[in-house]
């Protein structure tokens, strides 16, 4: 019919209230702004925190750097009295200066919790160990036979990795031509 208007369901959805607003909305709209205000201050209070948190990170870094600072300022120290007797010194009088500082390195590494890895005559641990070099000898296959560069262990975990020579058996070698002989040779 002409004229008639049909009913859409969304014109039961609008807002029927009179245009203003009444006691219990404008509380709801209160409350609302306190909550967003609230939620603001705490968003701003926590990147604070994190921004002090990683100045107290840094803080405590640079801290712990500067003890092993100290002790290698005075390492330093004895290098330099150590290179500057070199042309008074004798070549006995120099080898104990040189050992002497290489005691107080090792000494001095060790207090801050490194020690080396002794890995000659192990088997190869991959997570240790770095192949360099392979040699045919009456050994397992894997087993360490020289260490090129000493590895060091941090307070129980890998620092630096061991660079080592390693076995590739001469057994393992003349079984394995054996049995390419018998299947070449049709045996």
């Amino acid at each position: 019919m002409p004229g008639l208007k049909q009913k859409n369901p969304e014109d039961k959805m609008q807002d029927t209230s009179p245009k203003g607003s009444s006691p219990a909305d404008i509380g709801l709209k209160d409350g609302l702004s306190e909550y967003i205000g609230q939620l603001q201050r705490l968003q701003a209070e926590f990147e604070n925190f994190k921004k002090r948190e990683e100045k107290e990170k840094e803080r405590f870094k640079d801290f712990a750097k500067a003890g092993l600072l100290l002790k290698l300022v005075s390492f330093n120290d004895d290098f330099e009295r150590t290179l500057s007797s070199f042309e008074k010194a004798d070549l006995e009088t120099m080898k104990k200066g040189i050992e002497m500082m290489a005691s107080q390195l090792k000494k001095m590494i060790s207090e801050e919790g490194v020690q080396p890895m002794s890995c000659i005559g192990d088997k190869l641990d991959p997570y240790r160990h770095e192949v360099l070099l392979q040699q045919e000898a009456d050994k397992e296959d894997g087993v360490i036979l020289e260490e090129l560069q000493k590895g060091y262990l941090f307070r129980g975990s890998v620092l630096r990795t061991a660079k080592v020579k390693v076995c590739k058996s001469v057994k393992n070698n003349d079984v394995k031509a054996d049995e390419n002989n018998k299947t070449l040779g049709g045996q």
